[in-house]
């Protein structure tokens, strides 16, 4: 179950999405390449969200941030 707002989705359920369109990506990489400022996330209490066109534009080899 997908955990979706608007156009950005929960950082754990982010290999789960990759799964079926890349090589797995584990959650500790897409925690780091947040931390990084290599793709764009929000957090919002205790849970850090995900902006899918970042993370697309991410694996595609462009620039995001």
């Amino acid at each position: 179950m997908e955990r979706m707002v608007n156009d950005k989705i929960w950082i754990k359920e982010v290999p789960a999405f990759l799964k079926d369109q890349i090589t797995p990506v584990s959650l500790w990489t897409v925690r780091s390449w947040c931390r990084k400022g290599l793709i764009k996330s929000v957090k919002v209490g205790g849970r850090r969200y995900v902006e899918l066109e970042s993370l697309n534009n991410f694996l595609k080899g462009e620039a995001t941030c």
